[in-house]
């Protein structure tokens, strides 16, 4: 009856070149060809186990000629008549002998429509049968109309077809209802329970709603039902797509009204819909508890505590830009994705194969985040997604995650997240997987989270760093720095850089985040991708910004002359005492009787910089001594 649709959002298509006498609006009778083919030449999909030797392979008539070749030697089946739905290809079909024993059959329509050939593929057939068999025992939300055996040639490309058991209810098609818009509320309602409940949407575009009293509202071919759906396509088109292009194309102020009740704001935009409604999905799902070994810990990164930052040096720490389901503070727990690629296709840094990335049979392990499964999609189709079941959570970063499995086996990861965060962008580049793993094995006379292995394909700029975490039970002794309650031990911190900057010729973020406190207060770091050989100006702005005005501002504190007497005690270890002295006298000589501004104790009246110059000017050899290792 009213077939239109939105053309913005979903294409009608056309069936040129069909003989209109086959269309639905022709209410023709027409008789249907089948034929007995042997078993052993279809694939056969069923529901349940089916001993038959031959089964009778129905054909539509405008599609008979391609199937000649294959059919020779076949005998004909009994007589049957069919007539179409309101789909061309999907019929209602009798026996001339019975016509009370009816069934529905989807078939193949070698056609293009709306630019997809309408066939019945093996692949196609198996999907529609597995949806079936997850999904007829639901009798909450929509409903489906079960597809129960799929039989297409093995021995040839060609379609096949689907048989569909229609319910023993009054079904109307949703196009021809009187009144569509009294079902939006309730469709949308039930559309919801079943996709958060039971975790399916559908492409339910008019044709594939039908409706019976109660209301109930029924979906159609299953091969438009997204059962997985890690890109989300399904959840961004569902309703935003295919329903609102169909159903609600005239109503649209209903519709958004209606789904604003159930969504709120996400209702709008359908990425963002999409999001809130995988959000919704992962809250309600059961997902196995972080091992023992770092419970303790993790609750103490996942807090959401003591992350103010001083709002004059760094943008205000948010993760709003990530869906609640990978925001640290909801104590989220996913099953990590990833694909085996051959070792011959992946960029590996570092010498050392844990056997959590290295497999037996030469493959590696290649892990992404859950928020980039779109960048990943054609990796995931060529070499298959990973089976065995790897369970993450966030630490105080949602890229820096705590991995573990069944067989015991835990590490951390630094994954790639392609977000702004801070004004930075979150993907770690080809540079930091080298850095990272330079720097693991450089170190030495401080405390730190090996980072012995990075890992990108060939085909991406960007990968993944694997972090081994303390044994046994000591990662739960642990604090982070933003959540330490005493007052910072600030020899250790001081010291730590010293050893670092004047000893290996390192700098990096020693912010609250990237330091770890054991109960005594010694200094265990992470993220060593933040480090880097010095450059001469950068002393300073790691010392002042990610040090002592973080540690001063996070804390609460203003020990400010304490700080900076540890720090000139080190200065002289390091760079001698005559380059300190020399910087007191130019601070006297213009007037200053403090290390820092009375006015803004957090900004410095030394300068890091001038003293390393002064040093490195004098040095007969390059100085500091950093590793031959470390790339720029």
């Amino acid at each position: 009856m009213h077939r239109r649709v939105n053309r913005r959002l979903l294409d009608p298509g056309s069936l040129d070149g069909v003989d209109p006498f086959y269309l639905p609006e022709a209410g023709n009778t027409f008789e249907l060809p089948c034929f007995w083919v042997e078993a052993e030449r279809l694939h056969v999909f069923s529901l349940g186990a089916t001993s038959a030797r031959r089964h009778l392979f129905f054909i539509h008539p405008e599609a008979v000629f391609g199937y000649r070749a294959w059919l020779k030697g076949c005998a004909p089946g009994p007589r049957h008549f069919a007539t179409a739905t309101s789909s061309t290809r999907t019929v209602v079909a009798w026996p001339e002998a019975s016509p009370t024993d009816t069934r529905c059959l989807k078939l193949s329509l070698p056609v293009l429509f709306a630019s997809e050939r309408r066939v019945v593929t093996a692949e196609l057939a198996r999907d529609a049968v597995e949806t079936t068999r997850r999904l007829r025992h639901l009798r909450t939300g929509l409903r489906i109309v079960p597809e129960t055996l799929g039989l297409v040639p093995r021995d040839a490309d060609l379609g096949g077809y689907l048989v569909r058991e229609l319910p023993r209810v009054p079904l109307t098609p949703w196009f021809a209802l009187e009144h569509p818009e009294r079902h939006i509320r309730g469709f949308l309602r039930a559309w919801l329970k079943s996709a958060v409940e039971h975790g399916w949407v559908a492409d339910v575009h008019a044709q594939n709603i039908l409706v019976s009293p109660g209301p109930t509202w029924w979906v159609r071919d299953m091969d438009s039902v997204w059962l997985d759906d890690p890109e989300l396509e399904g959840a961004r088109t569902s309703l935003h797509t295919f329903f609102l292009g169909g159903p609600a194309r005239n109503h649209r102020a209903l519709f958004f009204r209606e789904l604003e009740r159930l969504a709120g704001k996400a209702a709008r935009e359908p990425d963002t819909f999409a999001q809130w409604l995988e959000d919704e999905r992962h809250f309600r799902r059961k997902a196995p508890k972080p091992p023992t070994g770092v419970r303790r810990w993790l609750a103490k990164e996942q807090s959401g505590e003591g992350r103010a930052r001083d709002p004059r040096r760094f943008a205000k720490v948010t993760m709003a830009v990530l869906p609640r389901r990978f925001r640290p503070e909801e104590k989220p727990v996913w099953r990590l994705p990833y694909f085996v690629a051959p070792r011959g296709r992946v960029h590996i840094y570092g010498t050392e194969r844990p056997p959590a990335l290295f497999t037996s049979d030469g493959g590696v392990r290649v892990f992404f985040h859950p928020f980039m499964a779109e960048h990943h999609a054609l990796d995931v189709l060529e070499f298959g997604a990973g089976t065995e079941a790897f369970w993450a959570t966030p630490t105080s970063s949602p890229r820096s995650v705590v991995v573990w499995n069944a067989r015991g086996e835990l590490f951390g990861l630094k994954l790639s997240l392609d977000v702004e965060l801070l004004g930075i962008n979150r993907k770690v580049d080809d540079s930091k997987l080298k850095r990272a793993v330079e720097v693991s094995s450089a170190l030495r006379d401080v405390r730190y989270l090996r980072e012995p292995v990075a890992v990108r394909t060939e085909e991406k700029d960007y990968g993944f760093i694997y972090r081994e975490l303390l044994p046994g039970s000591e990662m739960n002794a642990l604090t982070p720095g933003f959540l330490w309650k005493r007052e910072p031990p600030w020899r250790a911190l001081v010291e730590t850089f010293a050893k670092l900057a004047f000893g290996q010729g390192l700098i990096g973020d020693l912010h609250r985040q990237n330091v770890l406190l054991t109960p005594k207060g010694e200094v265990v770091l992470r993220d060593l991708d933040a480090f880097k050989r010095a450059p001469a100006k950068e002393y300073q702005r790691a010392w002042v910004d990610a040090l002592r005005a973080e540690w001063m501002y996070g804390q609460k504190t203003k020990r400010w002359a304490e700080v900076d007497g540890l720090l000139f005690e080190q200065l002289e270890q390091w760079l001698g005492r005559d380059v300190v002295e020399a910087e007191r006298a130019e601070l006297r000589r213009r007037g200053w009787k403090t290390l820092h501004d009375p006015r803004d104790p957090s900004e410095p009246l030394y300068s890091l910089d001038a003293m390393v110059r002064s040093k490195t000017a004098g040095a007969t050899a390059t100085w500091p001594a950093a590793s031959p290792q470390l790339s720029n």
